[in-house]
């Protein structure tokens, strides 16, 4: 009677145990499948469903004073063609233009798609060579993006070739003894300074008249910042 009762329990163990690795398989399975799921979504998807789940997370709650969280949400689309300058950047047609399909076919990799760019489209085109250039104007000045900006898919026109410096003091990595004499661009940009008032010549903090629409930049040493001069020119 004893070796029944032993018996009928090593019977329910194994069973138990059986029924153990089945579950177990089954939550594999099913994780592996919402794993894939979630890998198929390309980037934009990806962003487009979270940053709808933060607009309803928002719209749930009450603002309080100074609490910026929900400001990204005001972010649009950056639109390359709203300036004259824009405009005149995306006519430019290069030699091989880029074919209207653009290869891309349902299920391709990341990384097959980039290749198949690469192989196609990519290229450097040099349009006109000049000599002895003196000095350059920066037609479409970077302007300093924020923490959203450069966390927002959309937001910036070109967000990979950003660089602080560039957006901050872009002179300052043009204007060089070796390099160029001066360096221009508009005067409406209002950005942000990279180095404060103390560091700076005093000529950043010149007023311009109302009409001058661009501003210089030279005599910097390449060692001392307060050698860049700035002045106001039509």
């Amino acid at each position: 009677m004893r070796d029944c009762e032993q018996m009928n329990l090593r019977m329910k163990q194994v069973i138990a145990r059986h029924y153990q690795r089945v579950l177990i398989g089954i939550l594999v399975s099913v994780f592996a499948l919402i794993a894939d799921a979630a890998w198929a979504e390309t980037v934009a998807e990806h962003f487009d469903r979270q940053m709808k789940a933060f607009a309803a997370s928002c719209a749930k709650k009450k603002p309080r004073p100074g609490d910026v969280t929900c400001d990204r949400l005001k972010l649009k689309p950056a639109d390359p063609l709203a300036t004259e300058e824009g405009r005149f950047a995306h006519s430019i047609q290069i030699p091989n233009p880029v074919p209207e399909d653009s290869g891309y076919k349902p299920g391709m990799t990341s990384e097959e798609y980039f290749n198949h760019l690469c192989k196609t489209e990519a290229g450097e085109f040099i349009f006109k060579t000049v000599e002895n250039v003196e000095g350059l104007y920066m037609m479409r000045p970077r302007k300093h993006a924020t923490d959203f900006e450069l966390e927002d898919l959309y937001a910036l026109e070109d967000p990979y070739g950003y660089v602080d410096g560039e957006a901050t003091g872009a002179e300052f990595l043009f204007v060089d003894p070796k390099r160029y004499k001066f360096f221009e661009m508009s005067t409406e940009t209002n950005r942000k300074l990279r180095w404060g008032q103390k560091s700076l010549h005093p000529s950043y903090f010149f007023k311009s008249d109302a009409d001058t629409k661009y501003e210089r930049y030279f005599g910097y040493n390449a060692r001392d910042i307060n050698t860049m001069i700035k002045e106001h020119t039509d």
